[in-house]
């Protein structure tokens, strides 16, 4: 791993795209793979919710070209508190769909996230 990997941002809110729909905040753009993030102080299952949906609108096309990715991970980031279910739920959704190249995660610390973006995108 390199310790100046620098993925590539890009703020969902900026893009169009998605108009009102439930949707992430932003993703990363790493060598080997997407990342989805949501922002949250108290993440919740609605977090969850709007990363699936974003997901999905990545895999039908109708936002970025994925496909020369193996893999995205969607990454539900709290800043205070993570409700006790939701990692739970990311676990079952990773199970569900991991054999099509979606993991989802939680962090609950910025370091966390960190070695997220380190593991998966560097």
């Amino acid at each position: 791993m390199s310790d100046t990997c620098r993925p590539e941002r890009i703020d969902l809110d900026e893009l169009l795209v998605m108009g009102g729909q439930q949707r992430a905040d932003y993703l990363l753009v790493g060598w080997r793979a997407l990342m989805v993030v949501e922002e949250a102080e108290d993440v919740r299952k609605r977090d969850i919710d709007q990363l699936v949906a974003t997901v999905e609108t990545i895999r039908r096309g109708s936002l970025v070209d994925y496909q020369g990715f193996g893999l995205i991970v969607a990454v539900a980031h709290g800043h205070r508190r993570v409700d006790p279910m939701v990692p739970k739920i990311a676990a079952a959704l990773s199970r569900k769909q991991s054999r099509e190249g979606v993991v989802y995660l939680v962090a609950n610390c910025d370091q966390q996230l960190g070695r997220f973006v380190k593991e998966y995108l560097c």
